[in-house]
């Protein structure tokens, strides 16, 4: 099982997203823990990696699994931690190596293409408070096909 961080950073009505070139799905900037890194200290590298931004104080908000099954196997499984942070230093890039940086107004984040686990964890980080825990499970296309969220 991968652990994956990813940061929503939001600022004056918008959200700072990364749109992969893969599927073109937006994502909250993140990436892989490293051996040893506790999730607030990956969360914070990760996203300066990604975006040249460095997030202060970001919050856990959400904790979920995610596992992709291919001919009733399991072929990728992930336990993703996403934070939520309202303050930043530094100017961002328009780009790196994931793909684009841009500043999304927030009524039009859950309107973007993206994966749906993400959709649902974002639809709570930017309405509701506290921490959500979720597991999902797609097919090998990315669709999802099994969602328990609390």
């Amino acid at each position: 099982m991968q652990i994956i961080v990813n940061c929503l950073l939001t600022d004056n009505n918008k959200a700072l997203l990364l749109q992969k070139p893969r599927r073109n799905w937006w994502v909250a900037p993140g990436g892989k823990t490293e051996t040893g890194e506790n999730i607030k200290e990956a969360v914070i590298r990760e996203y300066k990696e990604e975006t040249g931004v460095i997030v202060i104080n970001p919050e856990l908000r959400s904790v979920a699994t995610s596992i992709v099954m291919e001919d009733n196997k399991i072929v990728k499984e992930l336990l993703i931690f996403t934070f939520h942070a309202t303050k930043y230093e530094g100017e961002n890039w328009d780009k790196c190596k994931e793909g684009i940086l841009e500043w999304i107004d927030l009524d039009e984040v859950l309107n973007l293409e993206m994966d749906e686990g993400d959709h649902k964890t974002l639809t709570f980080i930017l309405n509701e408070e506290g921490i959500v825990y979720s597991s999902y499970v797609y097919d090998e296309n990315y669709k999802l096909t099994i969602s328990d969220v609390n």
